[in-house]
């Protein structure tokens, strides 16, 4: 029920009790993370403060900020996630994701996100040659 009389020294204290007592579980933390990195209307100011807490974050396109911030995320799961869910990542920024790695594995899998989404990228062919014949056409029944 919203008072009209309500002074904001009142207001004030009915936020403050709301925050007092128990804080929720890690699984309410969690899902609400998540309804708000699903959620279309969540401001892009709140969007850098999901990056670690929402996987469903990254399957969305995110602003330029919100992707760079994840490029500099300190957590390996996050940028990970980031090449292999956004789909139009800048070359700069592919540059920044892959040199950022400290670990070889790590970049040599960027590298090869990166180089799997460049070529199934639209407006590029990948050429594949058939073999002149099928592999089966070699084999013979036995005699």
């Amino acid at each position: 029920m919203v008072r009209r009389d309500e002074t904001p020294a009142e207001k004030e204290a009915a936020w403050d009790r709301l925050f007092q007592g128990p804080r929720p579980t890690r699984e309410l933390e969690a899902k609400w993370a998540d309804g708000l990195a699903r959620n279309p209307a969540t401001p892009d100011d709140a969007l850098p403060g999901l990056l670690g807490r929402s996987a469903h974050l990254l399957w969305r396109r995110l602003p330029t900020a919100v992707v760079d911030a994840a490029i500099g995320h300190p957590e390996w799961e996050v940028r990970r996630l980031l090449a292999e869910a956004q789909p139009d990542l800048a070359a700069d920024q592919w540059s920044r994701l892959i040199l950022g790695e400290q670990r070889p594995g790590r970049r040599w899998a960027l590298t090869m996100i990166a180089a799997d989404r460049r070529a199934g990228s639209p407006g590029r062919r990948t050429r594949i040659s058939p073999p002149t014949r099928p592999p089966w056409s070699e084999r013979r029944p036995p005699v």
